[in-house]
């Protein structure tokens, strides 16, 4: 542990006694410097989510990250993987889905949006939303596998009437599976899918939508 980390560590108590541990900022910075862009931020976000922080102490703990690899080698890098954290991102996988879409050269889509029928009634929160109405969501076999204690018939039925609303409102919903994220056949289907949209002029209905933020810092 480098003498600037040991001035800042953390005694943690494990099973084979106390530890010497280097804070979280100064994980996080060496995380940024030394790891792939996806991998930082996957791990950034994830070590926040434990933490009750609202939008503004996250943009203070991501500035302190940001001094604590300034001047160092792998910079640059740590600084643009920081442009990618926010405090939205609610697994890891939704984490690594959106490191995908910044590197695919998307423009930047909003995060935990609640979208409302014209009558005023929530109809859900989606994970990512495009300004043109395009929904992307990332479906988890946690969702699926009983594990929460909804029986699968039960949401798979209430998962359909979602999607169903969200359509029947003029938004078009494009589902991400484990499969088609690996694969990456995901890109492709989003690309062809704003592209057609923003052609047509598409726009999502501002007094329908409420976003948490924006995914990323351009």
């Amino acid at each position: 542990m480098p003498n600037d980390h040991e001035s800042r560590a953390q005694t943690v108590q494990t099973e084979f006694g106390e530890v010497r541990a280097s804070s979280l900022i100064d994980t996080c910075a060496e995380m940024a410097l030394w790891h792939s862009t996806q991998a930082a931020v996957t791990a950034i976000e994830s070590a926040f989510q434990r933490r009750p922080l609202h939008v503004g102490e996250w943009e203070k703990m991501v500035e302190l990250i940001i001094e604590r690899v300034a001047g160092r080698k792998g910079a640059a890098q740590a600084r643009q993987a920081l442009k990618l954290v926010t405090p939205f991102s609610e697994s890891p996988r939704e984490s690594e889905l959106k490191v995908a879409l910044w590197r695919a050269g998307f423009p930047v889509p909003y995060q935990q949006v609640n979208i409302y029928a014209r009558t005023g009634e929530l109809l859900g929160r989606v994970d990512f939303m495009f300004e043109c109405g395009l929904v992307v969501e990332y479906d988890g076999r946690v969702k699926y596998d009983n594990s929460l204690g909804t029986p699968l018939d039960h949401v798979l039925l209430n998962e359909r009437n979602r999607e169903k609303a969200l359509q029947n409102e003029g938004f078009v919903v494009l589902r991400v599976d484990a499969d088609s994220f690996w694969d990456q056949t995901y890109l492709a289907q989003i690309h062809n899918l704003l592209k057609h949209m923003q052609n047509a002029g598409f726009s999502a209905p501002k007094a329908q939508w409420r976003a948490a933020g924006r995914s990323w810092k351009e």
